[in-house]
This record gives structure tokens, C-alpha cells and sequence, in this order.
């Protein structure tokens, strides 16, 4: 008797569903679809009023879960198959190095030749990541940028060595090797601001060393100010320019970093306890060991150096579709955002 319809039952995808189910179902369709509104129209506000960092996580998880994820399938397929070769690889590598390290464990210098397989090892498997990553970036990020508009994503160096051996941000850099990875350039409530992944190194062979790995970030200041001012991990002075010390009355920020800068008045106005939490927050989002900052012909640029690859969306022992490191993303994109709102950048100040 259940299954004769009466007033009010429909019947949906061939089934019978009796009235109080079809209210139900309509109205998760009603709240889906009012969801689904709300999401489009918080995007379309993009047009109507200045951005904020709300509004882009907002479409930055709108685009990601709408967009990104449909798509990084296929390549979530060939990480699994390159996954299972590089296991298969190290496998056999592991055994043998063994079997050698008993055979040859009584000379030193042997342990030293064994530790090579395992160091090209690991040179395949970053090839192999960075194969993969590349071919997730140029699908992703143009699609993913466009949560923050006007704001572009490419390898292409959008800050020279040669700018930063003027300002002198990072000591020792005029003669070192430098390579660019990841660049974003564009505009955040009408300020430009550029993010660009750096590495220098100099030497070669045993001497060779890494000077700097980690963001260069470059922002416009909408202000009238025309001194220098560095800000330093504690016990590395300015080299290129003749600056004082300036003293400021944080005890903790001067614990951690020295101030440089030919004007005193200048840099106490712009290195405010406000400021200082913002540039420590930087650090924190990109898990830096130590952060450089100077203020240098009306921009502020800040260095946070980092031991690993920074916006990375590829990694072969972790599946690609996951939330959790396009969250890391964002957290480092949005703590640079966030610094423009702190100095109002887009307004014009005096000093």
C-alpha cells in the first residue's frame, strides 16, 4: 500500500518519492542552490567594491573546489605511476648499498662512496617532482590566480639580481649564482606587488654554498619617503650603504633583528609595533630560519629565507588532490596581502 501515489508524491529518476521525501528533497536542492548563489554573488562583489582578504579565500576556495580539482586527475594517475617506479628504483638501490656497507665498513672512506646512490637517488626523484609540478603549475595557477584579480603567475624573473645588489637587502649577493623559480605579479587594491622565488649560491664543488633560498616580495608604498632603511637578522650589518643603527624600544624585535638606516625619524615612522608583528607573521607563514626587509626608493621589500621549495603543489608521496598545501599557498600569499592593507598602501600618506 506504501508504494500507491497519492496528492503530493512525484516521481523522480523512475522512483516513487512520497511527498514528505520530495519536500525534503527540494528543499536541499533550495539551500544548494542558495549556497550556490551566495558563492557566485561574493565573487561578482569583486567588481562592485575594494578586495579584501576575506573575499579571496573565498574564491580562492571557490575556484579550487569548482575548478582545480576536476581537473589535476589525470595528473593525480602520473603521480601514482611515478610513485611506483621511483619505489621500485630505490628498492633494489637500498639492498645493494647495504650489502656494500657490510663489505666495505672498514674504511672510512667507503662510507662516504656508498652515500652516492642514495644522493642520486634523490636527485631523480626532484626530477621527477619537478617534472610533475611544472605540468600542474601551468594548468593551475592562471585558473587558481584568478582569485585575486589582475594578479599573474609565471617562471619568468620578475626581480633582478642586479635590483637587489643596489638595495643590498641580503648581503654577498653581487657575486653569486641566481636562479628564479615561481613569480606573481600584479596588483592588490590598486598596489603593485610582486612574489618571486629566489636561490643564490656561490663556490663550487665542497665550497660551494647557498647565500639565500626563499621569497623576494615587492611592494609599492603609496608614502613620501626617500631614505634607506634595512631591516637585519641580529648580528649582519649593511654592507652597500653607510647607515646608522637605529634603536628601537621593542626589546623581543631587537632581540631578533638590527635596524640600518640614514634616517632615524624615517624608519621609527615606518617600522611601527604593527608593523614589526605583520613582518614576524611573514616569517611565520613561510616557515623561514631568519627574514630581511629594507624600505628603498618607495617600495619595502621583504626576504624571507626558507629551506624548501616554496609554492609547492606537487608532491609524489601525497596525493594532489588534497586541500591542505593549496592552504599553505594561500597562507603565504595572503600574509603579503595583508601587508598592504596594514600600510594602506593604496592611499597616499605623508611623513
Amino acid at each position: 500500500m506504501n508504494n500507491i501515489p497519492k496528492i503530493g508524491d512525484k516521481i523522480i529518476d523512475g522512483k516513487l518519492v512520497k511527498q514528505d521525501q520530495t519536500l525534503d528533497f527540494q528543499t536541499k536542492v533550495a539551500e544548494q542552490l542558495s549556497n550556490d548563489t551566495e558563492s557566485e554573488n561574493e565573487i561578482e562583489k569583486e567588481d562592485t567594491k575594494e578586495y579584501s582578504i576575506k573575499q579571496f579565500r573565498i574564491d580562492y576556495k571557490h575556484i579550487l573546489r569548482r575548478k582545480i580539482f576536476s581537473k589535476l586527475r589525470p595528473f593525480e594517475k602520473e603521480r601514482q605511476k611515478t610513485l611506483k617506479l621511483l619505489l621500485w628504483l630505490g628498492i633494489p638501490l637500498l639492498i645493494t648499498s647495504t650489502i656494500c656497507l657490510f663489505i666495505l665498513c672498514n674504511k672510512a672512506s667507503d662510507f662516504r662512496l656508498i652515500s652516492v646512490p642514495f644522493v642520486l637517488y634523490f636527485v631523480i626523484w626532484q626530477h621527477f617532482k619537478k617534472k610533475l609540478e611544472n605540468k600542474v603549475k601551468n594548468n593551475m595557477m592562471p585558473i587558481l590566480m584568478n582569485a585575486v584579480p589582475n594578479f599573474q603567475w609565471s617562471l619568468n624573473t620578475a626581480i633582478s639580481q642586479d635590483e637587489l645588489v643596489q638595495v643590498d637587502i641580503i648581503p654577498n649577493l653581487e657575486h653569486a649564482d641566481f636562479k628564479s623559480d615561481d613569480n606573481f605579479t600584479g596588483k592588490y587594491n590598486d598596489v603593485d606587488v610582486i612574489i618571486s622565488e629566489h636561490e643564490y649560491n656561490v663556490g663550487s664543488g665542497k665550497n660551494r654554498r647557498t647565500v639565500f633560498k626563499g621569497a623576494i616580495i615587492k611592494i609599492h608604498m603609496n608614502k613620501n619617503f626617500e631614505g634607506i632603511t634595512l631591516i637585519r637578522p641580529k648580528g649582519i650589518r649593511s654592507t652597500a650603504h653607510r647607515l646608522e643603527e637605529v634603536k628601537l624600544e621593542d626589546v623581543e624585535f631587537s632581540k631578533k633583528y638590527q635596524v640600518f638606516s640614514d634616517n632615524q625619524i624615517e624608519a621609527r615612522y615606518l617600522i611601527t609595533t604593527s608593523f614589526m608583528e605583520r613582518f614576524q607573521n611573514i616569517k611565520t607563514a613561510y616557515e623561514a630560519s631568519e627574514i630581511y626587509g629594507a624600505f628603498y626608493d618607495n617600495y619595502i621589500y621583504i626576504a624571507p629565507r626558507c629551506n624548501k621549495d616554496l609554492f609547492s603543489l606537487a608532491h609524489l608521496s601525497k596525493t594532489l588532490i588534497d586541500e591542505e598545501q593549496y592552504d599553505v599557498l594561500f597562507d603565504e600569499f595572503a600574509s603579503i596581502l595583508t601587508l598592504v592593507d596594514h600600510f594602506k598602501l593604496n592611499m597616499k600618506l605623508g611623513l
